[in-house]
Order: C-alpha cells, then sequence, then structure tokens
C-alpha cells in the first residue's frame, strides 16, 4: 500500500523473532492492506542482496532521470551563430535600402530570425542545464555506489546506527511485494 513498514519483536520459548508490518494494516486492517507480517530477516536477505548486485554492477544504480532528452548545444550555437550573420547581413541590407519596398520584407525577415535567436538561446541554456544535471547525476551515482560499498565493506563491524543513517541517506525508498524488493536509490 506504499506505508512505511515497522518491526515488531516477539520473544517465543527463548527465541526472539522479528517481523515487519504496515503500520496502516494494523490500525486498519487487512481490508486497507493485506502485506501481513514478513520476517526481518527475510527482507534484509534481499535487501543485502541487492547491495550486492548494485556494489557488483555499478551501472545497475539507476537514478530518477531528466525527462528531457540531449540537446546537441554545438549544433544549436552554429545555428545561432548562422541566424546572428543572417540578421546582420538583413540589417546592412535594410540600411542600405531603407526607402526601398524591399525594407518592409527585410524587416519582417528580421523579426523572424530574431525570434529564432531567441528560440536557439533558450535550447542552447537548456543544453548547458542538461549538461549540469548529467554530470550531478553521474557525481550522485558515485556517491551511492561508494556509500554501498562501504556499508557491504563494513558491515559486520559498522555499529547499527551508522549502518541505519548510512542506509536513510542512500536509499531513497524499498517497496516489498511479499516477493521482490524494490530498491531506489
Amino acid at each position: 500500500c506504499g506505508a512505511k513498514m515497522e518491526i515488531k519483536t516477539y520473544l517465543k520459548k527463548g527465541s526472539t523473532f522479528s517481523y515487519y508490518y504496515c503500520s496502516k494494516m494494523q490500525r486498519q486492517g487487512n481490508a486497507y492492506c493485506d502485506s501481513g507480517y514478513v520476517r526481518v530477516e527475510k527482507v534484509d536477505d534481499i535487501f543485502l542482496s541487492e547491495l550486492k548486485k548494485a556494489k557488483l554492477n555499478p551501472e545497475s544504480i539507476l537514478l530518477k532521470k531528466s525527462a528531457s532528452l540531449p540537446l546537441d548545444k554545438k549544433k544549436l550555437q552554429k545555428d545561432l551563430t548562422a541566424v546572428n550573420a543572417s540578421i546582420e547581413n538583413l540589417t546592412s541590407a535594410l540600411m542600405e535600402n531603407t526607402a526601398s519596398t524591399a525594407a518592409s520584407y527585410i524587416i519582417s525577415k528580421i523579426e523572424k530570425l530574431d525570434v529564432e535567436k531567441r528560440n536557439l538561446e533558450t535550447a542552447i541554456r537548456k543544453a548547458d542545464l542538461s549538461a549540469q544535471t548529467e554530470k550531478e547525476e553521474a557525481e550522485n551515482r558515485l556517491h551511492v555506489y561508494q556509500s554501498i560499498c562501504k556499508l557491504l565493506d563494513n558491515f559486520e563491524s559498522m555499529p547499527y546506527r551508522e549502518k541505519n543513517e548510512l542506509i536513510k541517506n542512500t536509499i531513497k525508498s524499498c517497496t516489498f511485494d511479499g516477493e521482490h524488493l524494490s530498491v531506489t536509490f
């Protein structure tokens, strides 16, 4: 159902058992969420397995991508240079033919080129932003990978609080449907 899972621990015949359960299911019943109780060890083992897969294959660490398509900044700049040259040429022609009937056509063409110029400048800014976003995503992916490696390499010796903090800072969400675990970084 997307609600946060909590842990319940039971002591039975000298043994301790811990289960994840849906807090909303606990309050609102199985009609709201039928996730039931899942052994902590089962989910934790699957979770660590997912982290190990990510460590072995860093390219599998997918972050939320931006929706924009990559823009060819060099082509945009080349087009902008051509538009600027056309505007300059038409402006020169207009200055030489101010009394001509062609002046209105030249002005109209300059206005169209000016709109194209503004669109190209906007596209270039978007290309710059896209490149910056791509760079930040690569840095984030590297940071996530390093955090996963740190966690797995030091798992046995790391205090619980440090593990928990590292996981909170690295994992955006972790969804378990009873069989499959989906981890988002």
